[in-house]
């Protein structure tokens, strides 16, 4: 998980997401079962043995059943959470990426009126324009500001997102019990 996540809701987010229809329904497909997804969750189970490790237990008629099924679930289960991850990166990315237009066009609209001003010589104007100026200096210093500010978070986010897909990975194979 990540250093800003509470452990505590971090595995309550994927004991929720591993015991969801899309997880079941990855499974089944990699299964390459006909069966309604409700009734396969029925059979499988999720605990936390700590605040980041899942177990998923899973029955079935026979153990090397069970076995497959349970490997096929963990095997779903670290493909949707990659792909939420993936998607939150994104969704924070252009975030991020607007936070930065909106400046851009903050300085371009300053700067356009200031051009306008530019060559008028009247007193409202050049006070005006000298107002104008202090707002475009500004304006271009927080922009400077906010893409150094942007870079440093995107590339933070995008290690702590690889970091978080490549150290989810099963602990132990799945074994057929009884």
């Amino acid at each position: 998980h990540s250093l800003n996540e509470n452990p505590t809701d971090a595995i309550a987010t994927d004991m929720t997401l591993a015991h969801s229809d899309t997880v079941a329904t990855q499974a089944l497909h990699q299964l390459k079962l006909n069966q309604p997804t409700s009734s396969f969750l029925s059979t499988v189970t999720i605990d936390n043995l700590t605040s980041r490790v899942l177990q998923i237990t899973v029955s079935a008629k026979s153990p090397d059943a069970a076995a497959q099924r349970a490997k096929a679930m963990a095997a779903a289960f670290l493909s949707v959470r990659a792909d939420e991850l993936r998607s939150q990166q994104q969704l924070t990315q252009a975030a991020l990426e607007q936070d930065v237009t909106n400046a851009e066009q903050k300085v371009a609209s300053i700067s356009s009126q200031v051009d306008a001003l530019n060559g008028k010589t009247d007193a409202g104007s050049q006070a005006q324009l000298a107002k104008l100026k202090k707002q475009q200096t500004n304006a271009e210093n927080s922009l400077a500001a906010l893409q150094n500010t942007t870079e440093g978070q995107q590339s933070n986010a995008l290690q702590n997102m690889t970091a978080q897909i490549k150290g989810s990975q099963v602990l132990d194979p799945a074994i057929a019990g009884h």
